[in-house]
């Protein structure tokens, strides 16, 4: 059995809508805790959900929730490069210390001012993509990583559709390019900004305030 070709039922097949439905169960039970587990747990527990349907069952404890071995030549058309196979689980510990610290801090009833939630928000899909832990399903688990972050602030999620894959891509490659993860940071609040709904009276405080943000940085 080839379990490479079993990796590429993506989006459009019922395995992979599946997939997407059990993890966002996962972040649903997450916002209800009172304490979360840690973070790469999270991560690993995000990529079971995700993957599991995908692949046969005989092959499911291989690559569901597990780090890739191998080396990975990074995500086409962003530039990045990933680190081999043996650093993933160090790099993926110290990215579970940084983002233990950020998931504390965004909780409903703390104020979290919006730069400093797109920036924690940032750190937490781009390093991921960046280590690119899993054979496959990273992208995905980067995605419901947002959208926990925003649930945990009680904001509604963004967004993020495949026909913004070019505009996500070249977000990534600035960041590789110039070191300055603001470009990616804009493509998130720009990308947030298009998910609200500016006939929502609720959505337009934060429209605003996403609005200042992407105005306040100085890249183009």
């Amino acid at each position: 059995m080839n379990v490479s070709k079993e990796y590429f039922i993506r989006e459009n097949s019922t395995a992979a809508y599946s997939g997407e439905w059990e993890a966002d169960q996962y972040v649903g039970s997450l916002t209800l805790r009172k304490s979360l587990p840690d973070a790469e747990t999270i991560v690993k527990e995000l990529h079971q959900r995700v993957l599991s349907p995908l692949l046969p069952a005989e092959t499911r404890d291989r690559f569901a929730g597990v780090y890739r071995t191998g080396d990975f030549m990074g995500v086409s058309g962003s530039g990045l490069s990933c680190p081999h196979g043996y650093e993933v689980p160090r790099e993926m510990r110290l990215y579970g210390q940084v983002m233990n610290a950020k998931l504390k801090q965004v909780k409903c009833d703390k104020v979290v001012d919006i730069a400093s939630l797109i920036k924690s928000m940032g750190y937490g899909h781009y390093e991921l993509v960046r280590i690119h832990p899993f054979v496959d399903g990273t992208g995905r688990v980067a995605r419901k990583m947002l959208t926990l972050m925003s649930k945990l602030a009680c904001k509604k999620p963004i967004i993020i559709a495949p026909k913004h894959r070019s505009e996500y891509l070249d977000s990534l490659e600035k960041v590789t390019v110039t070191d300055n993860v603001d470009y990616f940071n804009k493509f998130l609040a720009k990308r947030w900004i298009g998910s609200l709904s500016r006939n929502k009276s609720e959505d337009l405080s934060q429209i605003n305030e996403l609005e200042n943000y992407v105005a306040s940085l100085r890249i183009k």
